[in-house]
């Protein structure tokens, strides 16, 4: 099967992608336009093979596990068969790197493209002992990351924070952080509920949840912040502080890093291909836990924090702003 014309470097992390699925093309070169690499850059024996194919979800596998989202099915013990919103069949053999996908719905298709590459990027990302923190991170004078659940607006404070000059980029919800307190970019795109005026942007339409519009990498990519310590944590909540943003006590942050770091919560994230049995990945993933442990220490004790409110998203964002320039 034909290669994608463009391939994908994601942090020193190559992903090749085949497969004739024009639609899944097109939206892969647009969302991951920053990781974007010539044709044949990446080696084959290092890099992570999808293949695509406009096909039947079904396989004929033997059901094992029905969850909300899934279906796990029986399989060899070095792969693993899944199947997606009832929708997308994935079979991810782990050995060989490479991961099979079928489907006929191209929107959910994608989305479970998506997140196969996000979940192999971060399990080879965690190995190398950076983490992804489920927040948007950013820097003024100062290194910073919001951390908030889904849905409050991360996204769109990324954007208008990017309005100001002197603001700089690290991911609207998955910057990486280390054992030694470093934050890293990792800005495969920024997704909003709505297209700001001026903008280009791709329609994602997702499975269980609101369709959002990926902006072009061009409306960010030259803000993109380099990597140093993070020095500043705001919680982003709906009761607003006085002044907008207040101090907050440490003990605050304990339950949001140990949820949005240590055990990846709301992080992209295909649980069903990460999690396995075998005493290799047993000590594999337990060395990850500790490494993650570890930075989340680091952060919890080497950083000030802050409680920021979530009024409208204009007053939150000057609030942000005014701050974060003080």
């Amino acid at each position: 099967m034909a290669a994608l014309a463009t391939q994908l470097n994601i942090c020193g992390i190559p992903v090749q992608i085949r497969g004739e699925w024009d639609e899944l093309r097109r939206a892969i070169a647009h969302d991951f336009t920053a990781f974007c690499t010539e044709e044949g850059a990446c080696a084959e024996a290092d890099s992570l093979e999808v293949e695509l194919n406009q096909a039947s979800h079904r396989r004929g596998w033997t059901p094992l596990l029905k969850t909300q989202r899934s279906t796990l099915f029986i399989s060899p013990l070095d792969e693993r068969r899944v199947c997606f919103f009832d929708q997308v069949a994935v079979r991810y053999r782990y050995a060989q790197r490479k991961a099979q996908i079928w489907s006929m719905q191209t929107e959910a298709a994608f989305e479970a493209l998506y997140y196969v590459l996000l979940s192999y990027v971060g399990e080879r990302l965690d190995e190398q002992g950076w983490h992804r923190l489920h927040g948007f991170g950013f820097s003024g004078k100062r290194r910073a990351v919001v951390l908030a659940s889904s849905g409050t607006g991360k996204s769109t404070l990324a954007w208008s924070l990017l309005q100001n000059s002197g603001f700089y980029f690290y991911s609207d919800d998955t910057p990486l952080i280390n054992r030694s307190g470093e934050m890293s970019a990792f800005p495969q795109r920024i997704a909003l509920e709505q297209l700001p005026a001026g903008v280009h942007g791709r329609a994602f339409k997702r499975a269980r949840n609101k369709t959002k519009y990926v902006l072009e990498s061009e409306s960010f990519c030259d803000r993109v912040g380099k990597t140093g310590r993070l020095q500043d944590i705001y919680g982003l909540i709906k009761t607003t502080p006085e002044e907008g943003i207040a101090p907050a006590p440490r003990h605050q942050f304990l339950v949001p890093l140990l949820k949005w770091l240590v055990l990846g919560y709301e992080t992209p994230q295909i649980w069903e291909l990460y999690l396995r049995l075998s005493p290799r990945d047993i000590l594999s993933k337990v060395g990850i836990l500790r490494s993650r442990l570890r930075a989340a220490h680091r952060l919890f004790w080497h950083t000030k924090h802050y409680i920021i409110g979530r009024d409208s998203e204009k007053k939150t964002a000057e609030w942000l702003v005014a701050h974060a320039r003080g």
